[in-house]
Order: structure tokens, then C-alpha cells, then sequence
């Protein structure tokens, strides 16, 4: 086989070569994606069968059977939040690591003390707030925070923003919001700031539907988990947009080797570069465009055929 034909065959092989990689590439970092996914969904469930543990057996949960709703709020936000950041891959934000069962703060977010309150209504949270901070009146001031029920979030922030926009109020919304007002003055701070939704509603904790608030919860990490399985799988198929990057890849190949060969012949004949005419130039360029032209069209035809069919790339 003449030198000429054995650089093409090379080439040629090359290129497949390099496309074969390409592909079995994308499989490995399928293969990783969905691995490091088993992982993080293991760690979000793990999260929650801490939670299911804890609710079981309510002889454990602080307070009277009217009353165990705090605790288990608590422990709610914690196990929730943190499996939804554990299931996409982040670490949990939440921890009771170093928190006394009876402290002033009930866990901690992203290092910070929190203070979960659960009342049946805005009004008794307002109070609830107020009286914490009355305990301990450094309690804002070295970060902390106040989590209450999400659907009195919700309540609270109709009143706190229809007070500052001049929306009509019935009189106890109107009281709420000047309560809410005071508040701030007489320690400083927006509501907003230092008061925030919890993931669940007042009625989420109570003993008698905690469980079907988790078993939600659990078909919400399991559905987060799918997504991200299918999003693995979608990232992992073949592309136009790598399809175009092959194409170009090989057209730049051979396009070369063709340049190459070219005046690889041209020496031979006995021609030195520097000799080379016009005509030399023009046959060069041809060449080389005839080259590049079979290349795209190998590049993109072995990409089809190693992706859409069973065709090796080799062959």
C-alpha cells in the first residue's frame, strides 16, 4: 500500500475512531450522572425515614395531643427541605445538630438559629413571635429567624402589603397590620426579613395527616428524581449541535491530510515549497476544499450511522 493510501486509511480511521470516543463518552457520563442520582435519592428518602421514624411514635413528641404539631413542624421543615436539596444533588441546609430540644432556637438553616411557630391562627402567631423575642431580645440580633405555617405566611403578608399600599382593610386586618408595624418599630426590622414561610401549611402537621404529608413529600422527591433521570437521559443522546462540531472536526481533518499529501507529492515531482507557483497553490486549495468536502460528509455520515443504527464505527 502506497505511503499516500496508508495517511488516508489513517485518517480515515481516525475520524471514526474520534466519533466512537465521542459517543462512548456520552454513555460514561450517563453512566456517572445516574450513579451520583442513586446517591442523592438514597440521601433525600434517608432524610424522610428520619421524619417517618420520629412521627410514629408520638409518646415522644413534646406537648399534649393538641399541642404536638410544634415539634412536628419542626421536624418537618427539616427533613423536607433538606430532601429536596438532597435529591438535586446540594447538601441539607437544615440541621438539629447542637440545638437543645428546648432552646431558644429550634434548628438551624445554613448555620443560622430558627424558630418555628405553629399556631392555629395569625393572630396567636403574631403573639407567639412577639413573646419569643420578649425572652430572648438578642435573638434577631445575632441572626436568627421565625418560621411560621405557610398558608399564615401567606395571610400575614395580604395584610403587611395591602397595609403599605392603602388597600382597604376590614378592622382586624387593620390591627394585625398596625400590631405587625409596631413590631417593627420597637425592635428595628422588617417583617419580612426576619419572618418566613415554612414548607407546610398549619393543617400539614397535625397528627392525623402528617403521614399523608409525607407520603406526599416522598412522591414529590421520587417525581424530582424521574425528571432528573430523564434530563440524564436527554443530555446524554446524540445532537445536531455535536453532530455540527463532528462535521466540522473531520471536514478540518482531512481537509489537512489532503493539504498535506499535496505537496507531499509536489516535493517528490522534485518542486521545493518555495518554487511552488501560482497554479501549485491553486491545485493545493483544491485539494484541500475536496478533502475538507469529504471529510464533512464522512464526519457526519459515520455520526448518523454509530448513533441511529448498529453500523460500528470502524466499519
Amino acid at each position: 500500500m502506497s505511503g499516500e493510501r496508508i495517511a488516508k486509511s489513517t485518517q480515515e480511521q481516525a475520524v471514526a475512531a474520534w466519533i466512537d470516543f465521542r459517543n462512548v463518552l456520552r454513555l460514561h457520563e450517563l453512566a456517572e450522572k445516574l450513579a451520583n442520582q442513586d446517591i442523592n435519592f438514597e440521601a433525600a428518602m434517608a432524610e424522610l425515614q428520619k421524619l417517618k421514624i420520629f412521627v410514629s411514635d408520638p409518646a415522644h413528641i413534646l406537648g399534649s395531643i393538641k399541642q404536638k404539631h410544634g415539634e412536628i413542624a419542626e421536624h418537618v421543615q427539616v427533613a423536607f427541605m433538606n430532601a429536596e436539596q438532597r435529591v438535586v444533588g446540594q447538601a441539607a441546609s437544615h440541621t438539629f445538630d447542637g440545638v437543645g430540644r428546648l432552646a431558644p432556637e429550634d434548628y438551624l438553616r445554613f448555620g443560622k438559629m430558627v424558630q418555628s411557630k405553629f399556631y392555629m391562627g395569625v393572630s396567636g402567631t403574631l403573639t407567639a413571635i412577639a413573646d419569643h423575642l420578649d425572652t430572648y431580645p438578642w435573638f434577631l440580633d445575632e441572626g436568627g429567624s421565625y418560621d411560621i405555617a405557610k398558608n399564615h405566611y401567606n395571610e400575614l403578608m395580604r395584610i403587611y402589603q395591602g397595609g403599605a399600599t392603602g388597600a382597604a382593610l376590614t378592622d382586624s386586618d387593620r390591627k394585625l397590620y398596625e400590631a405587625i408595624k409596631d413590631w417593627e418599630t420597637l425592635h428595628n426590622v422588617r417583617f419580612d426579613n426576619v419572618v418566613h414561610p415554612s414548607v407546610v401549611n398549619y393543617d400539614d402537621v397535625q397528627l392525623e395527616t402528617v403521614h399523608n404529608t409525607i407520603q406526599a413529600e416522598e412522591a414529590k422527591i421520587e417525581e424530582t428524581d424521574q425528571q432528573r433521570r430523564e434530563q440524564a437521559h436527554a443530555e446524554a443522546k446524540p445532537s445536531l449541535k455535536e453532530g455540527a462540531k463532528v462535521t466540522l472536526t473531520a471536514a478540518l481533518l482531512e481537509g489537512g491530510v489532503a493539504f498535506v499529501i499535496g505537496v507531499y507529492k509536489k516535493k517528490k515531482a522534485g518542486k521545493k515549497i518555495a518554487e511552488f507557483t501560482k497554479e501549485d497553490w491553486k491545485e493545493l486549495g483544491i485539494d484541500t476544499g475536496v478533502g475538507a468536502g469529504k471529510g464533512a460528509i464522512r464526519g457526519s455520515t459515520v455520526y448518523v450511522l454509530t448513533n441511529f443504527t448498529s453500523v460500528p464505527a470502524p466499519m
